[in-house]
């Protein structure tokens, strides 16, 4: 299964961490190119009377906070998930034990994950991963505004 991403942006792959973090790889472009898109966007002395400073800073905040909310979302609800899947698992074979349905579904999804260790430790291993996205997020997060010089949001609209 795949969380859908925001329109026109392509489904974001929950089940393949790889892609995952690719895909969160682009959704972080513009916290990568922050310096230069400060330097692309603010006029120099010479150039700020021919242009809206103000309206050119709270334009590229604006697009952060719509990346940030993207990318939250995303991280998030592929969480959601990997906890649902795992629960799922735990309550099948908590009802069935033993059953070679059960052990049939279990190995499936073991072989999907391309790991030849138990299934639950697989999803609560992809759990950490994506909580640990989380705090990854907040870091890039906390940098972006800190180079944009927006630890208080309403100095880079200024």
């Amino acid at each position: 299964m795949a969380a859908s991403a925001s329109a026109g942006e392509s489904a974001v792959p929950c089940d393949d961490f790889m892609a995952f973090q690719e895909v969160l790889r682009k959704f972080r472009r513009v916290d990568d190119t922050i310096i230069y898109s400060l330097n692309t966007t603010l006029p120099t002395e010479s150039f700020a009377a021919e242009c809206d400073p103000s309206a050119l800073c709270q334009k590229l905040y604006k697009e952060l906070l719509n990346a940030y909310s993207q990318r939250d979302k995303a991280i998030k609800g592929c969480l959601q998930q990997s906890k649902d899947k795992l629960d799922h698992l735990q309550e099948l074979r908590a009802a069935k034990g033993d059953d070679q349905a059960t052990l049939r579904e279990l190995r499936k999804e073991q072989s999907k994950t391309g790991l030849l260790v138990n299934v639950r430790f697989s999803c609560a291993f992809q759990i950490r991963l994506l909580r640990n996205e989380l705090n990854v997020e907040e870091v890039v997060k906390d940098r972006s505004l800190k180079v944009g010089g927006a630890s208080d949001p309403a100095r880079i609209i200024q």
